[in-house]
């Protein structure tokens, strides 16, 4: 456990892969609303260390803000 401020971040082990399928089965709805195909190829046993509640939210936070469908739609 690190302490930032008043902020505390949760350090544990995570798959990187388990990670990412979770968060994007989570936003599924999200994805098929703006039309977008997530996928990932991510090899099993990629160990990771981070605040995993942090990071996802980070990650809906981008996708709330979203730049991350205005960067998809810009590449089709």
């Amino acid at each position: 456990r690190y302490e930032l401020g008043d902020s505390r971040l949760d350090i544990e082990n995570f798959e990187l892969k388990s990670f990412v399928e979770d968060f994007t089965n989570s936003e599924k709805i999200v994805f098929d609303e703006t039309g977008i195909n997530f996928s990932s190829n991510i090899e099993s046993g990629i160990l990771c260390q981070g605040d995993i509640v942090k990071l996802t939210m980070v990650l809906n936070n981008y996708i709330s803000n979203n730049s991350f469908i205005k960067f998809f739609n810009s590449l089709k």
